[in-house]
């Protein structure tokens, strides 16, 4: 019994070692079977027994076969089927049909031999396959070729009139009972897109775009990954480092080739960045010609670190990406001159162009801030137009006194932007004159609320010339996705003066019929494929620099007038309530009087015609009062 015991306790010891072993086993098939996936096939993979059909030149037959359930985006490998050549040898190509009977792909030219075997027919261009889907898997050979079948009805198709050099779709093929031995083989692995860290970069795959994460189902075959090259994220700069794929390989190229055998993983790798700043110049201002000259750019730091500022010398391009965010930089030229350009913290990747002024004057622009933009947009972009095209040549950040310095060129006109990328006021022509200290008024009749958008592709801005009494309207759209864009400029008295529609990409306008002693709004619609509808806004102020009602109400709410004007109205109303019945008809012309004069300096718009309509009827009303009077003494 002991004996037996032992034997029985050392068997089942045995037993529960070879269970265990089977089970890790078992486990790493599993794994292995998710890791990659198999090629899968559809069609007949048995030898035909029921006889060899004999398929002339220039003839198709083919198999009607049903791909699996899983070949969604997949693609054909190859062709095999089994057959030989009648006699000597025959060149033979392998036609995938749809349904429909349209030729989807034609294999490379094989050639057999009398040697009964399975054949493989390959593909240049891999045919994409969808799941659980009939087609029809032929041959079309060049001489006589016999073809392996079974008999099975309506699972084949016959088209006796086809060519061998250029397959036609088997369109007047007819079904017959000739269940061929032929099957496609097809493969679809998973290819995963990410990036580290993850800010949804883009990856360009055989010249298609794709933002990571992404998982595509591309087939087998050979495919160049191009990575961004720099992003920005979250406020953040990023520029690439490496690819790596599945976990082990490292390539330091943006470009990577990969032959895709399996599912593969790809993650892009990027190193954040304080800003990549690219510079250019330095230019001449008024000439806009590229100055043979240096000029010493110096990156201020944050105020609250003790990080040394760090200059170098600028003459043609340099690209600096610095380590720590960078308050402002200054450029030094060689007569002495200085100008600033303050980092707002949406500008991460930016260029720059280095204008140098001829002469300049420092100025001190001063802001009545009506609005508080400048607590949401304390920076101030100083353009001026160079050779046609608006080009930055300052930015300042206002002080607590909202004031900030520029170096302008005396007699010169100056654009000024005030906010960021994403969301500007353009405050329209600023004159530089002998006046080293000015002051500009900010109010909600200039900057209405639908304010200019910016957009990475599109551009717009204008400008008034006074010498030849016109404005001019650039846009431009690099995406070319532009459906229209609507044009409209009114008058100060509240008069639509233009108004166009433009279908194109790109406008450039010069309305030739504006009055030097008139200000303008320009308002700008744009109907865009990528950006959606838009608008945008500009007020040109006239010649004087008299822009429209100096005074500002809109602390006091959202009213259904204007209430801009509201103190003009009350001024108007109180000299009509300075008469009396007495003298009635002297306060009808004097309002009328008021009210004219304040609507030529442009401090309330009412139509000319409501004028003289109400001075007419107020000298009538003064000649009847005057005949009463007369009558009665």
């Amino acid at each position: 019994m002991s004996f037996t015991g032992k034997r029985f306790r050392r068997g089942f010891g045995y037993v529960f070692l070879a269970v265990l072993l089977l089970s890790f086993l078992t486990s790493l098939i599993i794994l292995d079977n998710d890791v990659s996936a198999l090629p899968s096939n559809f069609g007949v993979e048995t030898i035909g027994t029921y006889g060899a059909q004999a398929v002339s030149a220039d003839r198709f037959c083919g198999l009607k076969a049903t791909s699996g359930a899983d070949a969604e985006g997949a693609v054909i490998e190859n062709i095999t089927w089994y057959g030989h050549a009648d006699a000597g040898t025959v060149n033979v190509k392998a036609v995938l049909v749809s349904e429909s009977r349209t030729i989807i792909a034609v294999s490379n030219t094989l050639t057999v031999d009398t040697t009964a075997a399975w054949h493989v027919s390959t593909f240049d261009v891999l045919p994409k396959i969808e799941a659980n889907t009939i087609y029809y898997l032929g041959l079309i050979p060049t001489g006589y070729l016999r073809f392996y079948y079974n008999y099975v009805y309506d699972t084949g198709l016959y088209d006796s009139s086809n060519s061998y050099s250029s397959p036609t779709d088997p369109t007047d093929a007819t079904v017959t009972n000739w269940q061929f031995s032929i099957y496609a083989t097809y493969r679809a692995p998973n290819i995963n897109l990410s990036s580290s860290p993850e800010i949804n970069a883009d990856v360009t795959v055989n010249g298609t775009d794709y933002s990571t994460p992404d998982t595509l189902d591309m087939g087998l075959g050979n495919y160049t990954f191009t990575a961004e090259s720099s992003k920005v994220y979250n406020v953040k700069a990023y520029t690439f480092d490496h690819w790596l794929v599945n976990d082990t390989d490292s390539y330091e190229t943006e470009s990577v080739t990969l032959n895709i055998t399996a599912p593969t993983t790809l993650e892009a790798h990027y190193t954040e960045l304080s800003g990549v700043f690219t510079f250019y110049g330095p230019f001449n201002e008024t000439t806009g010609e590229q100055l043979d000259e240096n000029v010493t750019v110096t990156a201020h730091y944050a105020d609250d670190t003790d990080i040394p500022d760090y200059s170098f010398i600028l003459n043609g391009g340099w690209v600096y990406p610095p380590d720590y965010s960078v308050q402002y930089f200054e450029f030094l030229f060689d007569d002495g001159t200085t100008r600033q350009y303050w980092i707002d913290p949406s500008e991460i990747i930016t260029d720059l162009y280095v204008f140098k002024a001829t002469d300049p004057t420092s100025y001190v622009i001063n802001f009545l801030d009506y609005t508080g933009v400048l607590q949401t947009y304390p920076y101030v972009t100083i353009k001026a137009s160079v050779n046609g095209t608006l080009y930055t040549v300052e930015k300042r950040k206002v002080d607590e006194q909202n004031s900030i310095g520029a170096n302008l060129i005396l007699g010169e006109k100056y654009q000024l932007v005030i906010g960021n990328d994403e969301y500007s006021f353009v405050y329209g022509d600023m004159l530089a004159t002998a006046t080293t200290g000015v002051q500009l008024i900010l109010r909600g009749v200039d900057f209405p609320k639908e304010t200019l958008l910016m957009f990475k592709n599109v551009v717009l801005y204008g400008l008034r010339d006074f010498s030849s009494s016109s404005i001019s309207f650039y846009y431009a759209d690099s995406l070319n996705a532009t459906t229209s864009v609507n044009v409209v400029f009114t008058d100060s008295l509240g008069t639509v003066a233009y108004n166009q529609t433009f279908t194109a990409d790109y406008v450039n306008l010069n309305w030739t019929s504006a009055v030097n002693a008139t200000s303008y709004q320009l308002d700008v619609s744009v109907v865009h494929e990528e950006y959606g509808d838009f608008t945008w806004s500009q007020y040109f102020t006239n010649e004087a620099g008299e822009g429209p009602a100096i005074f500002d109400f809109s602390f006091l709410g959202t009213w259904t007038v204007d209430m801009t004007y509201l103190f003009p109205a009350i001024l108007i109303l109180f000299v009509a309530a300075c008469f009396s019945a007495l003298n009635a008809e002297v306060g009808a012309v004097l309002t009328v009087i008021v009210a004219a004069l304040l609507t030529w300096i442009g401090w309330i718009p009412i139509p000319a015609g409501f004028l003289v309509a109400a001075l007419a009827l107020a000298i009538l009303m003064a000649l009847v009062y005057n005949k009463r009077r007369g009558a009665v003494y």
